[in-house]
């Protein structure tokens, strides 16, 4: 049964045999129920995150080739702004993809089940995924060497982990507290 009315309205009946609904099932009948082109929002927000995510550490060594000179202006380039254009496009898509789940999460912030499905443990997952690709191209191809990009990358991914986590957390009690009341 496609999603046609508005989302704050209770969904019709899927079952004469179902008794009254709680707020808790009408949720996750409305989760099930979602228009797709939301789910496919919800999708692209979250891999243009992550894509920002798998850029970024291309950043740290695209110049380290690049002969920039001994000058006290080619170590600074080299060690503050590594590759210009790919950081930019890892920038873009990272505020894409912030923009996008912030906008939803915003008009769907009552629908708690799909904000956990669609949004939350998604964000989690690639912002975790994010995380461990940074650390291992700071140990692996920067030899440890945690650059000015390197450390404004973790701490970025290291706030949208832990928005998204406590997201997830304070929705999954809300979720927990109608299902025990249900």
């Amino acid at each position: 049964m496609p999603l046609t009315k508005s989302l704050s309205s209770p969904p019709q009946h899927i079952s004469p045999y179902l008794p009254a609904r709680t707020r808790y099932s009408q949720l996750v009948i409305e989760a099930y129920e979602f228009s797709g082109k939301y789910n496919l929002l919800a999708a692209v927000a979250s891999w243009l995150l992550l894509a920002g995510f798998a850029i970024i550490p291309g950043t740290y060594t695209s110049l380290q080739k690049a002969d920039l000179g001994t000058t006290g202006a080619g170590k600074v380039l080299n060690n503050v702004i590594q590759h210009t254009s790919l950081l930019g496009i890892a920038i873009t898509c990272c505020i894409l993809g912030i923009a996008g789940i912030g906008v939803l999460w915003w008009w769907f912030r009552n629908s708690y089940v799909w904000l956990n499905d669609r949004i939350f443990l998604p964000g989690i997952l690639n912002a975790t995924t994010g995380l461990v690709t940074t650390l291992v191209n700071i140990y692996t191809a920067k030899n440890g060497a945690w650059s000015a990009t390197a450390i404004a990358t973790i701490a970025l991914i290291g706030i949208i982990l832990g928005v998204m986590v406590a997201a997830f957390s304070a929705y999954t009690l809300l979720i927990r507290g109608l299902s025990d009341k249900g």
